[in-house]
């Protein structure tokens, strides 16, 4: 992919920011590969490495490509530059990028059928339906794909456990129907009479927090 095609999905930030994301990114699972950078301090220094760890002070650890440790202060740097865009992509992007392995991307069937099984249940449990439209439109990207399909499951979790509490459950089975659409914000919701529509933005990656702030939404509502 050329950077070209995503460059209207990059997000501007300070270096410093930048930096931050960058730490974040690198400290996750040990078996991604890892974005390095070169930095600019206000001296005129320069480094460049793999940045690992930041405490409260700013402080920041890098390993270089010649096998050092080195030291920065973050407040004193001026500029980075990413020397593998392609990996730091997500980081780029504030997540509206990620790459997913083509294995783990279900198929239009597999999407379908998982929207049937769990809008089956959910009636079964509570009486409302669970429409969409989103299939009529056509799902254009794996990234759609792959969270619409992992949503289904965490939708029906999340009904589940509002349903736990008296109040929620009631409020649940006066629903007559509950509308899956694709939205630009990350959750919104909307609720006329016994209706409820659910707008996702399934071309961004969900937060880790995600399935607190469907539950949330989704409580606000009913």
């Amino acid at each position: 992919m050329e950077i070209s095609n995503i460059i209207t999905l990059v997000t501007i930030n300070s270096p410093i920011e930048i930096l931050r994301k960058v730490i974040a990114f690198n400290s996750q699972d040990e078996s991604l590969n890892k974005i390095t950078v070169n930095v600019a301090h206000v001296s005129g220094f320069s480094l460049r490495g793999i940045p690992l760890k930041i405490d409260s002070d700013d402080n920041v650890i890098f390993t270089s490509l010649e096998k050092t440790i080195s030291f920065i202060q973050l407040k004193n740097l001026v500029f980075i530059e990413i020397l593998d865009p392609m990996i730091a992509l997500e980081v780029l992007t504030d997540g509206a990028h990620f790459d997913i392995s083509e294995k783990d991307v279900p198929t239009n069937l597999e999407v379908k059928r998982t929207f049937k099984n769990k809008s089956v249940a959910l009636e079964d449990a509570f009486g409302f339906k669970v429409l969409t439209d989103i299939f009529d439109n056509g799902l254009l990207m794996d990234i759609e794909k792959f969270q619409l399909y992992q949503f289904l499951t965490i939708l029906d979790e999340v009904i589940r456990q509002i349903a736990e509490d008296g109040l929620g459950d009631k409020a649940l089975k006066e629903l007559k129907e509950i509308k899956i659409t694709t939205a630009e914000d990350t959750i919104a919701v909307k609720k006329s009479a016994n209706q409820l529509e659910i707008g996702i933005n399934f071309k961004n990656k969900f937060s880790t927090d995600f399935k607190k702030r469907l539950k949330a939404a989704l409580e606000s509502k009913i």
